[in-house]
């Protein structure tokens, strides 16, 4: 499925009115990579960006982290573009606050979560440097790097779950397809 800049779907609107749970079911339901572009689509992606969670967040399995940076690797390299590894995670004394705003960095445990996150990238043969930490709600940090021409296209992970939890846990990649401008390329686990 692949949309252009104004429309996801025919017949429920602009994806700026957000996915129908039927739309989600499909994204996440595909076996094969699923890019949703957003974009004109008349240059060649300049930035791209790898979201991943070396923590494994909300039952994620770990080889989708291996898989996101796998496909981000290839992008990044036939588009000839810089690649950016972001983990967002969000900070305790966060809680209260304002979750769509980015929080300052927690120093103790920021240096363990980038640790994990730059062993992520030397295990996938991507540089360290490529590594960043960003506190702050994932599809806020996101969908900010989207507006700021940081990320043509954001590589994620898709999973499906039910309304319920999705509603406890929310969605990353829904959000970020929901509120995001950029390109998109859903992975969903053990599919590469």
């Amino acid at each position: 499925m692949v949309s252009g800049p104004a429309s996801f779907h025919q017949g429920h609107g602009a994806l700026s009115h957000g996915l129908s749970h039927g739309d989600w079911q499909l994204v996440t339901g595909c076996r094969a990579p699923l890019l949703i572009v957003r974009s004109p689509g008349r240059q060649y992606y300049r930035n791209v960006v790898a979201a991943v969670d070396p923590f494994h967040a909300h039952s994620k399995p770990a080889d989708l982290d291996r898989d996101i940076l796998r496909l981000a690797k290839v992008v990044q390299s036939r588009a000839g573009a810089t690649l950016s590894v972001v983990h967002c995670y969000v900070p305790i004394e966060y809680f209260g606050g304002d979750l769509s705003r980015r929080a300052p960095a927690d120093s103790p445990f920021g240096d363990a979560r980038l640790e994990a996150l730059r062993a992520l990238c030397a295990d996938a043969g991507v540089s360290p440097q490529a590594a960043k930490l960003v506190a702050g709600a994932p599809h806020a940090v996101l969908t900010d790097m989207q507006r700021a021409g940081q990320a043509d296209v954001v590589v994620i992970g898709g999973l499906a779950r039910g309304r319920f939890a999705e509603l406890i846990l929310g969605n990353t990649a829904e959000r970020v397809l929901h509120r995001g401008s950029g390109d998109v390329l859903v992975i969903t686990p053990s599919i590469i």
